[in-house]
């Protein structure tokens, strides 16, 4: 009787371990074929197959040295092997433009961009980076349309309360003090300008979208500033910076009183010379509305304004 239960425990660990082997087989099968993908080495962690490989080391050493245990060690072998490999393809080894860099150096780069990736995520659900100027803009998104509904209260509200942040005790009805669609742009490229985590910019074009709907009502300044702060943080996520079609807002002087406005409430801007005449650039913007109202602006004070793809 104990001879047959030892021998069928043999054959059960001969079947686990032909198990293990083709458990391993199909994982690194189903990412070999892809190993030269960014997003598929990109998905893997990195330190966490390094962890666990090492984690693996003692064990390893134990089964073969002190139990001189021959079917754990295949399995323990067998394990590893299937972590090492998922390892060389999480850094890249086989992506194009790597072939000449060593495996150190690629690993290197793999765990200190999955360490921030990994600290961007807790900030992004915990610690909001600068989360006091987020709900600053929000406030401005909400007063965009010089009415504050109690609705975008009680969302700004929420905020505060999720961020541990003092209550701005706002008020329905009519804002006191105007919110103009250039001021709530500039604190969004201020807020931009910090480098938040791509994650964390990425939810606040959902948390604009989300106020701006609060009431039910979405007023042509709401759209506007909607459309441009999508274009900014879109811009912002995209590396190559390339890919975002961009309008650029030009104040054409006629005559010298043009010339003499211009410099009186824009000082900072300098004179251009484009297509045989001289121009002010204003601005670059992301969306085609916003830069136009941008030149409704100007031209309300008799100055040439115009926009064009940069």
């Amino acid at each position: 009787m104990t001879e047959f239960f030892l021998t069928f425990i043999g054959v059960l660990v001969t079947v686990s371990l032909l198990i293990r082997a083709i458990e391993t087989y199909l994982h690194i099968n189903k990412v070999w074929s892809r190993k030269h993908i960014w997003a598929v080495t990109d998905s893997i962690s990195v330190i966490d197959v390094a962890v666990g490989l090492l984690l693996h080391i003692p064990m390893l050493i134990k089964l073969t040295v002190i139990n001189k245990d021959l079917p754990s060690t295949i399995s323990e072998l067998t394990a590893m092997t299937g972590k090492f490999v998922t390892l060389l393809i999480g850094v890249g080894l086989w992506v194009k433009g790597n072939e000449m860099i060593g495996f150190f150096s690629l690993m290197f780069h793999a765990m200190k961009k999955e360490w921030r990736e990994k600290g961007d995520l807790i900030k992004t659900f915990l610690f909001p980076t600068a989360a006091d100027k987020l709900l600053i803009i929000l406030q401005k998104v909400a007063a965009i349309d010089n009415d504050i509904a109690p609705e975008e209260i009680d969302l700004i509200e929420q905020f505060a309360q999720q961020w541990q942040l003092p209550s701005p005790n706002l008020k329905p009805g009519r804002v006191e003090h105007v919110t103009t669609l250039s001021d709530l742009r500039q604190s969004m490229v201020d807020y931009l300008s910090l480098n938040p985590p791509m994650e964390q910019a990425a939810q606040l074009i959902d948390m604009v979208d989300l106020m701006i709907k609060a009431d039910d009502v979405v007023t042509p300044e709401e759209q506007l500033i909607f459309d441009e702060v999508t274009g900014l943080i879109n811009n912002y996520m995209d590396e190559e910076q390339n890919d975002i079609p961009i309008c650029e807002v030009l104040l054409v002087p006629q005559n010298e009183t043009h010339f003499t406005t211009i410099r009186d409430i824009l000082p900072g801007l300098t004179i251009e010379k484009r297509r045989g005449g001289e121009i002010f650039v204003i601005g670059q913007f992301y969306s085609k509305n916003y830069a136009e109202a941008m030149c409704q602006k100007y031209i309300a004070l008799n100055l040439f304004a115009v926009w064009e793809y940069k």
